[in-house]
């Protein structure tokens, strides 16, 4: 059970949460007295906001709640992190076995970070959309209007939360518009039938769709001519 008040810094900020404040809390909210006995784990949270200035130093790495920590809402915490390893692990990897390209290292920091500074902006401006009073009143029924007539900030906005948005630099320029963005579950038609991206995952081993001369994305998702 999680409560959330975003009228200001609570004064008790810095002392361990106890069961009675925890109560109090949700009676408040719930508006009428609730009885709690017995808690195996209590907490508290902020909206501390930390990014560290570079993700790497020498042979240092930073990655998770090491490398930004931010208003915990919509657990883009931990995808972020989740994603900090999964960029950094294969760089790493490569660069033990002496197989890693000069700057291979380098690329975790310039990929990483811009991701989460987007996550801080972004979870920064949904706390603002939280905090109550009525001089945000307006702003929020301006950013409900959108959400609710617009289905593509709407899914623009999800998009954000849920990292699919992330575009990585391309170094050489090459790989055109779709370089470095997340590719969609397409469906595929290959020489050995139909098939999509997440049924050639399945292995879990790294994955090479060969699109065939010509071949386009079309209103189904079907890409003619794709192959492994």
């Amino acid at each position: 059970m999680r409560t959330l008040d975003c009228r200001g810094a609570h004064p008790g900020r810095h002392a361990p949460p106890t069961l009675e404040e925890l109560r109090r809390e949700v009676s408040r909210i719930a508006g009428r007295d609730i009885a709690m006995t017995q808690p195996r784990w209590l907490d508290r949270f902020s909206d501390v906001t930390r990014l560290a200035r570079t993700f790497r130093a020498g042979r240092v790495f930073l990655a998770g709640d090491a490398a930004h920590v931010h208003f915990p809402i919509g657990g883009q915490g931990l995808s972020t992190g989740v994603l900090d390893a999964l960029n950094l692990g294969w760089k790493l990897a490569l660069a033990v076995r002496g197989r890693a390209g000069a700057g291979l290292l380098d690329t975790y920091d310039a990929e990483r970070r811009p991701s989460a500074q987007r996550v801080i902006d972004n979870t920064q401006a949904q706390l603002a959309l939280m905090r109550p009073g009525p001089e945000l009143d307006a702003l929020r029924t301006v950013f409900r209007s959108l959400l609710l007539t617009d289905q593509e900030s709407g899914r623009r906005l999800g998009d954000l939360i849920s990292a699919q948005d992330t575009v990585l630099p391309a170094p050489t320029g090459d790989g055109g518009p779709a370089a470095g963005t997340f590719l969609a579950n397409l469906a595929l038609t290959t020489e050995a039938g139909d098939t999509d991206v997440i049924e050639l995952l399945q292995e879990g081993r790294p994955l090479l769709l060969l699109l065939g001369d010509g071949a386009s994305v079309t209103s189904t998702g079907r890409v003619p001519g794709a192959g492994r």
